[in-house]
């Protein structure tokens, strides 16, 4: 989905000029057989459907490929966040084990650290 060209949900949103639309549209025409434009409404308003329908995308467009690669690295994130944010209840069962670790971790450190202590003044 590309957008937003206005004339949707909020109005009060910054839209894109057709130069953006036709960029964007460009852009993810490297990437995808169907695009779906936000807001068809927008577009008839802002005089961009009659110049869509005789568009031809530009296959000289090229794509930088260090862009790919972060988007794709955030895309991976929001993918894992939305995993991990999809069930609370094994996220917080996971943190309560991980600071269960740590304490015991730490509780052991510490009794080494006594036994130590102890033997050196002995």
């Amino acid at each position: 989905g590309i957008g937003s060209t206005g004339g949707g949900i909020d109005t009060t949103l910054p839209t894109l000029s057709y130069d953006q639309l036709v960029h964007d549209i460009n852009m993810a025409s490297k990437f995808a057989d169907e695009l779906h434009i936000f807001s068809l409404e927008g577009c008839v308003h802002k005089g961009y459907l009659s110049k869509l329908v005789n568009y031809t995308y530009d296959p000289s467009l090229k794509i930088d490929q260090d862009q790919v690669r972060q988007v794709r690295k955030l895309q991976r994130l929001f993918t894992f966040m939305s995993s991990v944010l999809s069930y609370p209840t094994l996220l917080l069962i996971g943190l309560l084990l991980l600071i269960l670790f740590v304490i015991g971790l730490l509780f052991i450190i510490l009794r080494f650290l006594v036994r130590l202590a102890t033997r050196m003044i002995h």
